[in-house]
């Protein structure tokens, strides 16, 4: 699994889009696309943090495609499918009388048309789907861009069973000014995958894009924290490093099967008190063992595991 984001986190990073080091592969592919600076930026962060398969459904004339697939660059193993049934649209501010076209001259002029691996058909069609499936190997989907006419409802079934647990789900038209339709359908899905538990919402950026995480049904899994002779001791508090992205209302911490009844505690009096006080913060879990002895010596088992709905 992915693990969780938490809405801070995630506004942090949107609302820094200016100070990203992807900041100018960012403008020169906002020239070819519909989303917004902010929105490309969180596309760029989320496709160089999370794991997993990347799959966009519906890329116009590339410019997320683009900015992806720069980014994966940088990475090994990742891959990366487009979905795009082509044909035209008289966009006023970025029209194409050939989709396909443009699509492939931009991501050749980005130097990741050998990367992407385009699909040129319709998301819903079975044989894209299938396509889809050999494509990725048995890979789970850690990214998913989806821009398919406002229709979630009919691409997000076809596609649930390859998504991690976890998976960013960024999603265009929840905001839509000019189809009204495609906008109501969105804010359907979203509330209706909300209220079901399958999907966590990260809020809404600028030109009405969409971004959640996929709750995937029975699959998440305790992540266990390794203390070693090295792990920095603070009087009674230990200090360990873990990948950002926990969430502190959605992750709890267990001591031997236990659930550690004290989160969210002051940093200070972790350190003075202990007696099994904890705090995620950022990347960082500070924490004292229950008795305050030491875990190495007790050998005791210490994992977070996702909170009690």
């Amino acid at each position: 699994m992915q693990h969780d984001l938490s809405r801070v986190v995630v506004n942090r990073h949107a609302a820094a889009y200016e100070k990203s080091r992807w900041r100018e592969l960012v403008e020169q592919c906002r020239a070819f696309s519909m989303l917004h600076v902010e929105t490309l930026t969180l596309i760029a962060y989320f496709a160089e943090r999370t794991a997993g398969a990347v799959l966009e459904i519906g890329t116009y004339v590339g410019g997320a495609t683009a900015v992806i697939g720069s980014v994966l660059r940088e990475t090994t193993g990742r891959v990366h499918v487009a979905i795009e049934p082509g044909g035209s649209y008289a966009h006023k501010d970025l029209p194409s009388d050939d989709i396909l076209r443009d699509l492939k001259f931009n991501l050749s002029r980005f130097s990741v048309d050998k990367t992407v691996s385009l699909i040129e058909g319709r998301s819903n069609d079975a044989e894209t789907v299938a396509r889809v499936e050999a494509l990725l190997q048995s890979r789970e989907i850690g990214l998913l861009v989806l821009d398919a006419d406002g229709r979630p409802d009919r691409d997000m079934p076809l596609y649930a069973p390859f998504l991690a647990d976890g998976c960013i789900i960024v999603m265009d038209d929840y905001l839509e000014m000019e189809v009204a339709q495609k906008e109501a359908s969105v804010r359907s899905w979203v509330a209706s995958a909300g209220e079901s538990g399958l999907v966590k919402d990260l809020g809404v950026y600028r030109w009405g894009t969409w971004v959640g995480q996929y709750v995937k049904p029975g699959a998440r899994t305790p992540y266990r924290i390794d203390v070693a002779a090295t792990t920095v001791r603070e009087d009674a508090c230990y200090v360990v490093p873990i990948p950002a992205g926990f969430d502190p209302a959605a992750w709890r911490l267990f001591e031997d099967g236990l659930e550690m009844p004290q989160s969210n505690s002051v940093h200070e009096d972790i350190r003075r008190l202990g007696a099994g006080r904890y705090s995620l913060w950022g990347d960082v879990l500070y924490f004292a063992p229950s008795d305050n002895t030491d875990p190495i010596e007790t050998g005791r088992i210490y994992e977070l595991r996702p909170a009690a709905v």
